[in-house]
């Protein structure tokens, strides 16, 4: 199994960036209601994306090897 390195960097206030191996990067903020800008992905919303994303990867590869006709999924996560 690959190893991933992120690097998240403290950008001051509540707001950090965070690398990808890719090469992106991604910021991450809280709301104003809770002390930050509202400058970038809030925390909890990005990990559920993140779990979101995932299980979309593994539903694909499964639509694909079973040789499925789908033309549009979704995930919704709380």
């Amino acid at each position: 199994m690959e190893t991933h390195n992120i690097t998240t960097t403290w950008k001051g206030n509540l707001q950090f960036e965070s690398t990808n191996p890719s090469g992106d990067v991604i910021s991450i903020d809280a709301g104003p209601e809770n002390g930050g800008d509202g400058k970038g992905l809030r925390p909890k919303a990005l990990m559920l994306s993140a779990l979101a994303g995932c299980t979309g990867l593994d539903v694909a590869s499964l639509i694909e090897k079973m040789k499925l006709e789908v033309a549009d999924f979704k995930i919704e996560t709380s």
